[in-house]
Formats: C-alpha cells, sequence, structure tokens
C-alpha cells in the first residue's frame, strides 16, 4: 500500500474503535492524548517501511536506520511480520518515553499503527512473509481480492476511506460535538 492508503486506513480503523469507547465515557476524554494517540498512529502506521530506503518514514528518521535495515533483512522481512509487530512498537514506544509522557499511549498507538500497516500490506499482491525467519511462505487475505501497490483498486480503498472518515467526523459532530478536539 501507498503511505496515504497505510494512514488514512489506520485512522479510520482506530476511530471505529476508540470513538466508542470514549463516547460510552470508559475512558475520559482529553484533547492532548487523542492528538498524542494520532500522531504516534500515523508515526507507526508508516514505521514498518523503514526497511525501504526511500520510504516516507525513511525521510524522517536518520538514513542510515533504513539502508541497515533493508542491507540486513530486506523490504517486507523482518519488519512485516508478527516478530516486527511484537518488537519495533516496544523499541520505538521506549525511545519516545525518554521524551514524552504518556508512555502507554504512545505504545497502544504504534502498536495500532503499526497492525493496521501490516494488515494492510496481507491484501496486496505482494502480501507479507507472517513468520520472516522460520517460514519464507506468503501470506495474503483474499476477502477483498488482492491488488498491486498504487493500482486503481487501491485508489478506489483510499477513496472510499477517505469519504468513510468525513462522514465518520460528520458523525462524530452530529452526535457529540465535545469529542472534536479542532
Amino acid at each position: 500500500m501507498l503511505v496515504k492508503t497505510h494512514v488514512i486506513s489506520s485512522i479510520v480503523l482506530s476511530e471505529l474503535i476508540f470513538i466508542p469507547i470514549l463516547i460510552s465515557g470508559l475512558i475520559p476524554y482529553n484533547p492532548i492524548i487523542v492528538i498524542t494517540f494520532l500522531t504516534f498512529l500515523i508515526f507507526g502506521s508508516i514505521l514498518p517501511d523503514i526497511d525501504e530506503p526511500n520510504s516516507t518514514i525513511s525521510k524522517i528518521l536518520p538514513s542510515f536506520i533504513s539502508s541497515f535495515i533493508n542491507f540486513i533483512f530486506g523490504h517486507r522481512g523482518f519488519t512485516h511480520n508478527i516478530f516486527g509487530i511484537l518488537i519495533m512498537p516496544v523499541i520505538f514506544t521506549f525511545l519516545f518515553s525518554l521524551y514524552f509522557e504518556n508512555y502507554y499511549v504512545i505504545y497502544v498507538a504504534i502498536l495500532s499503527g503499526y497492525t493496521y500497516h501490516i494488515l494492510g500490506d496481507l491484501v496486496t499482491y505482494a502480501g507479507i512473509k507472517s513468520f520472516w525467519g522460520f517460514n519464507e511462505d506468503i501470506s495474503r487475505l483474499k476477502f477483498l481480492g488482492s491488488f498491486l501497490v498504487g493500482s486503481s483498486k487501491e485508489v478506489y480503498i483510499y477513496t472510499f476511506l477517505t469519504i468513510f472518515q468525513m462522514i465518520l467526523i460528520l458523525s462524530i459532530l452530529v452526535l457529540d460535538s465535545s469529542l472534536l478536539f479542532l
């Protein structure tokens, strides 16, 4: 998937999970927490592509990091499987917790974005190696049908998610405007 599709799908999926929790009052609403969550969710949604030197995340972080990871593991290797989901969010949460409070929010956000990225790559034609290092078989979810990265099918998915996001924001306005922080 392209970076914009990873980001919008992570935002929409997180909202579908967390907005009902906020509306129910199980977690008190705090705009700072929401902004922190969204920031690190977006970071987490692009983090798995740290193994690709030309990716967006590789332009944010020092370039030697992605070059090194790509040289050792290749693209869609270690960072695109169950082990990456378990390890990478912990590493980056630790690094960010040195500078930010609310490390639990940072962890949940990075973990969510990272997981949604991997799920997104599961529906692409290239798929992922779910158990890289132990099993080199490619995994794909075929319920949407696999598609090529950047294909017209991905454009349709991105457009649908963007429209859905707009409808979701309008619904929040109607249901409970106190949840909007902008």
